[in-house]
C-alpha cells in the first residue's frame, strides 16, 4: 500500500475506524496522509540530477520573470496616469444592473 509501511499495520488501522468513528471522508484522509509522512521519516532524501529538472527549472524562471514584468508593467501604468471612475457612467451601470 504504502512505501516502507507494513500493510497490516495499515490494514488494521483501517479496520479500526468504525463508522462512528470514521465521521467524515476527511477523517480518513488524514490519517493515509499520517501513515504516508510517517513511512518517509528517516528515508534518506534523493536530489535529482539537473539534467532531469533542468526543464522545470528553466520553466519555472520563465514564469516568474514574465510575472515580474506584468507586475512592474501595471505598476508603470497606474503612476502614469492613475485610475478614474466616470461617475455618471457608473450610475448607470449601477442602475442597469438592478
Amino acid at each position: 500500500m504504502y512505501s516502507g509501511v507494513d500493510d497490516r499495520i495499515v490494514t488494521a488501522s483501517l479496520v479500526a475506524l468504525r463508522p462512528s468513528t470514521a465521521r467524515s471522508a476527511r477523517k480518513l484522509a488524514a490519517r493515509a496522509g499520517a501513515i504516508s509522512c510517517i513511512s518517509r521519516i528517516g528515508k534518506p532524501s534523493v536530489t535529482r540530477p539537473l539534467s532531469k529538472v533542468r526543464d522545470q527549472i528553466v520553466a519555472m524562471m520563465r514564469l516568474h520573470k514574465a510575472q515580474e514584468v506584468e507586475r512592474w508593467y501595471v505598476e508603470d501604468l497606474l503612476t502614469r496616469s492613475p485610475l478614474s471612475i466616470n461617475q455618471a457612467d457608473l450610475q448607470n451601470v449601477q442602475a442597469g444592473i438592478k
